[in-house]
């Protein structure tokens, strides 16, 4: 697996000038965000999943001209290449998090602000989202590829917004009292609610990766 992680790291380099953009515009939302909560929220997150989405682009250049079948010509497993294709994601998403959000909280001490636990609590949130991202869009990938992903990825998310709607309308339309539910929700610290929202992104990307395995292991290439 160190071996993979080597090359995906390599394409890295080689869309320097990808990351350099991405870099540039975060910069720019940190700068003019005037320490604005959203704004840096937003420039943090950009970066995070721009770049821990870069592990999706990479499984489209091991696909480039007929290349799988090659690389595992090589003795490489298929299951470590599913491995290495989330713990790339997640190496970069993280470093990406870690070095903007490092810089969101140069910038506010900077100018003179105060870290507020608001603040904190809008970075920390970026992690599960992304997590919960790369647990959604990588086994979408590996199953369809680069190019027909993108349309599952649309359907994807088109349904969880649909279901969101349908619930809604179901809530309001036959008043269901979901106050049992919210209010111990409520009631947690914004500390305990990150921990659990981690916790269960983890999971959720845990089940990922062995739905990945699965579909790579019965892909012929």
């Amino acid at each position: 697996m160190k071996g993979l992680l080597i090359k995906d790291f390599r394409l890295i380099k080689m869309q320097k000038n990808f990351f350099l953009i991405i870099a540039m515009i975060s910069i720019g939302f940190i700068v003019s965000s005037g320490g604005n909560t959203g704004y840096l929220s937003y420039a943090i997150g950009f970066s995070c999943f721009a770049s821990s989405l870069f592990s999706l682009s990479t499984v489209s250049y091991d696909e480039f001209d007929n290349g799988n079948p090659f690389l595992f010509s090589l003795p490489i497993t298929r299951k470590n290449y599913v491995l290495e294709k989330y713990c790339f994601g997640v190496m970069t998403g993280f470093g990406c998090w870690l070095l903007f959000s490092g810089l969101a909280a140069f910038f506010v001490l900077y100018n003179g602000l105060a870290l507020t636990g608001e603040r904190i609590v809008s970075a920390l949130i970026l992690i599960p989202i992304f997590l919960l991202l790369l647990a959604i869009l990588l086994p979408l990938t590996l199953k369809f590829g680069s190019e027909k992903s993108r349309f599952a990825v649309i359907g994807v998310f088109g349904i969880i917004f649909l279901l969101g709607y349908l619930g809604n309308h179901v809530v309001k339309t036959f008043g269901i009292d979901l106050s049992p539910v919210v209010r111990p929700l409520a009631s947690l610290s914004a500390e305990a609610l990150i921990g659990g929202l981690t916790v269960l992104s983890l999971l959720l990307l845990l089940l990922s990766l062995n739905i990945s395995i699965s579909i790579v292991k019965k892909k012929e290439f």
